[in-house]
């Protein structure tokens, strides 16, 4: 029998020895890289994680910034256009005051503070819609709810806004017509004087000092004994789509114009002789 030398199966030991080495020394070095690349992606996640919160409350503050500004643009376009609203329907009244007694001579100077001011208001307007465009208002369309109705005063209308030039300009008007008008200036004095009155017609401002014109608005169309009277809704914004349970008989926008409320009025509520 032939024996193989001692040299070749010492070398064929080593060279099994060395591959099995080279295996190891080669799956630490994968092991090492990919940890290396695991640390790495951990890290970019823990940045990309970083930035995005950066991001929100980046956004988040320039949503507070936007809604703080169309609150602002909002409440000074409210407090412009009260006095520019009683300018106009004092000079108004003054005017046709002045054509029932003969005296034209003043009258184009007066027409020009109501087209400068209605001028004014339009601009007002404008900013307005942005402020509440900005604010995202939510719109639908509402449909009619039918109801029974029991009497009311036909001749009487309550009146309730904030704005006391507005209600002696508007109440002048409307007792000129021959209704009996009674007004208030807060949503909880109207709602007394509705349920004690029962009267033909509503009028309802949507700003008031203790309560949004919408909930005074729902609470009336709520209530059995008065939900059938029919409510002018008056805004500074168009109200036709507000998201609220049904829609208002009758919305103006402010500036209103004597004679519009008037014709509103009497259309809701048709004058009857005693």
């Amino acid at each position: 029998m032939t024996l193989m030398p001692t040299f070749f199966l010492n070398t064929v030991e080593w060279s099994h020895l060395l591959l099995g080495a080279l295996l190891i020394i080669a799956v630490v070095i994968a092991y090492i890289i990919k940890r290396r690349d695991n640390q790495r992606l951990a890290a970019l996640k823990q940045d990309l994680q970083t930035a995005h919160d950066q991001l929100v409350m980046v956004k988040r503050k320039a949503e507070d910034a936007g809604r703080a500004k169309s609150e602002f643009l909002s409440l000074m376009s409210h407090e412009l256009r009260t006095p520019l609203q009683a300018v106009i329907g004092y000079t108004d009244v003054v005017i046709e005051e002045l054509k029932r007694a003969g005296d034209e001579s003043h009258l184009n100077d007066l027409n020009q503070v109501v087209i400068n001011s209605e001028r004014l208001l339009k601009q007002i307007n404008g900013l307005l819609e942005m402020a509440n465009m900005e604010l995202g208002r939510m719109e639908r369309d509402l449909t009619e709810v039918k109801i029974v109705e029991p009497e009311t005063c036909a001749n009487h209308v309550v009146m309730i806004d904030d704005d006391p030039a507005f209600l002696d300009i508007m109440a002048r008007t409307i007792r000129a017509e021959g209704y009996q008008v009674h007004t208030a200036s807060d949503a909880e004095s109207g709602w007394r004087l509705i349920h004690a009155i029962k009267p033909g017609v509503i009028t309802l401002d949507l700003f008031l000092p203790d309560q949004h014109g919408w909930t005074l608005f729902e609470r009336i169309k709520a209530d059995p004994a008065i939900a059938h009277i029919p409510v002018i809704v008056i805004s500074m914004i168009e109200e036709r789509k507000r998201f609220n349970r049904q829609p208002a008989e009758e919305y103006l926008t402010k500036p209103v114009k004597r004679e519009t409320l008037k014709l509103a009025i009497q259309r809701l509520a048709p004058h009857k002789n005693a």
